[in-house]
């Protein structure tokens, strides 16, 4: 009896530390959106692509909302903690790591919105030439674990 709880331990000790070790994750190299996207997803962007003067309406819509996404992100400076190596330096460091994983070069902007909410979302309208915006509140900060917090922002990666 005693030896079997000793194993159990032990094997808990071993799964725990593993889980926890960014070398135990496997890095996604090379993959692409649109290899798990919606087949209807996928066919309504095709349809819109292919619509006459499809270039103007999206140029349109992108000068629109970067109004928008300045003023977020105009707010979230000012009421937000945006995190880095100097603030919150381990959700930073999450963040990185499951930016590896997803195989993404530029890691978004990462903030934490005071909230009493848990929750959680991404904000990416301006263009390609500004990094997208993921917001996590602080109530899910204080309720999750780590590795449940580094799930949720890779969801929303």
């Amino acid at each position: 009896m005693i030896r079997s709880m000793l194993m159990a331990s032990l094997l808990f000790q071993v799964v725990t530390s593993l889980s926890t070790m960014p070398s135990a994750r496997v890095s996604l190299g090379g993959i692409d959106a649109s290899s798990f996207r919606h087949p209807l997803d996928r066919d309504l962007t095709s349809f819109i692509r292919s619509a006459p003067l499809n270039g103007v309406a999206e140029e349109a819509i992108r000068r629109s909302f970067s109004l928008v996404e300045q003023g977020v992100r105009l707010d979230l400076l000012s009421s937000s903690v945006k995190v880095s190596p100097d603030q919150m330096p381990d959700l930073h460091e999450s963040m990185l790591e499951a930016c590896n994983v997803l195989d993404l070069a530029t890691p978004p902007d990462l903030y934490v919105q005071s909230s009493p909410q848990a929750n959680a979302y991404t904000l990416a309208l301006q263009g390609r030439d500004t990094a997208p915006i993921v917001v996590v509140t602080s109530a899910l900060v204080d309720r999750c674990t780590a590795p449940e917090i580094q799930a949720i922002i890779g969801h929303e990666l």
